[in-house]
């Protein structure tokens, strides 16, 4: 009797191992729903884009973080995150910026409060007879298939520079993906214990970096193929740019726990068996990245050292995208250290914008 009360506790638990398993096979299977669907409000489809921000959306949120305890997105009549509208004509000898990136760029702040607008108000600062028009076309979900798009689609803009952001915590890994939905690739998923982790760890830890760390440990190979999109997608923004006389700057803006002090990092590192130069694969992607500019003369600015060892956080503790804090360096290094002279060359305001301050890496 004694045995077989001991064979049906083994049977018991077996079959709630299996269920279990089972449970979590199901739930890390549900697909997300697409943002285009669940943020139909904030987002619309774009053939040319990919996606883009809806016209005059508004979206609010309690934000305990912020000074003011809330914060209001708003987008203009184009869907840029700006305040006012944007007029499609350029005023007379008006220079523009047309700004692009991920929801870093688009912005956890308030619209004056992103880094395109606070640079907008730096360049006009210096008296001149150029006045700067920054535009923020940052759109949530971003990566490099949709920089080249982006550009595609505001080129009748006419702008003078166009700034790619790319944001290192997340942009080769979506590269990956948005191939992989244009049936371009078919790459390896992570697996299955990597993605039960994954939903055990806090969601703004994975989604600004740790994901794309796990996948490119488990899938290896994958980092060329994000490099080699990456380098396609910027070859052909280049491309555009001189055929249409547009200065291109490329922007390496780092993630929380690259240029901050992270109390989780060493937790997340042992728990994935993550090597060093695993846990940093994205500042590697960037090297290779910033060689392959070089070789092209494309200016671009990595902002890791300029953000590290502050006494302030430049990221929400909440979502770990960038803060108004962070936004406000980011503009004060792209006003000191990115090179505006070439639309400048008959403005009185050119020798003070730019000296003692270009440092742009070709």
């Amino acid at each position: 009797m004694k045995t077989t009360r001991v064979k049906i506790i083994y049977a018991l638990l077996a079959l709630a191992v299996v269920l279990g398993l089972l449970a979590a096979l199901v739930y890390l299977r549900r697909r997300p729903a697409d943002f285009l669907s669940s943020e139909a409000d904030y987002y619309a489809a774009d053939e040319t884009a990919g996606h883009v921000h809806r016209p005059y959306a508004r979206r609010e949120y309690a934000w305990a973080e912020h000074e003011k305890g809330r914060i209001v997105f708003r987008t203009n009549n184009l869907g840029f995150r700006e305040d006012e509208d944007t007029e499609v004509t350029k005023s007379e000898r008006a220079v523009r910026v047309l700004v692009t990136g991920d929801s870093h760029t688009d912005g956890v702040v308030y619209n004056a409060e992103s880094f395109p607008n606070l640079l907008e108000r730096k360049l006009n600062s210096t008296p001149g007879a150029h006045r700067f028009e920054v535009i923020n076309g940052g759109v949530g979900y971003y990566t490099f298939q949709n920089y080249a798009g982006f550009l595609q689609k505001y080129i009748y803009l006419k702008p003078d520079y166009f700034v790619v952001t790319v944001y290192l915590g997340n942009d080769f890994m979506e590269a990956v993906a948005a191939a992989a939905k244009r049936g371009q690739l078919s790459p390896p998923g992570t697996p299955l214990w990597h993605r039960l982790k994954l939903r055990l760890t806090p969601p703004p830890v994975v989604s600004q970096g740790l994901n794309q760390i796990v996948y490119f440990k488990t899938s290896p190979r994958m980092k060329d193929e994000a490099l080699e999109i990456a380098r396609r997608e910027l070859q052909t923004i280049n491309e555009i740019c001189l055929q249409n006389g547009i200065r291109l700057r490329v922007l390496f803006l780092p993630t929380k726990w690259d240029v901050e002090e992270v109390g989780h990092t060493q937790q997340e590192k042992s728990r994935f068996d993550l090597t060093d130069a695993e846990a940093n694969v994205h500042q590697a992607l960037k090297e290779s990245l910033t060689l392959w500019l070089e070789r092209r003369n494309v200016k671009y600015l990595d902002l890791t050292a300029h953000m590290r060892g502050k006494n302030v956080s430049l990221f929400w503790d909440r979502d770990y995208h960038l803060n108004a804090k962070g936004h406000e360096l980011v503009a004060d290094v792209l006003y000191i250290h990115a090179d505006w002279s070439e639309a400048l060359s008959t403005s009185p305001n050119l020798s003070t914008i730019n000296s003692e301050r270009h440092d742009m890496r070709r």
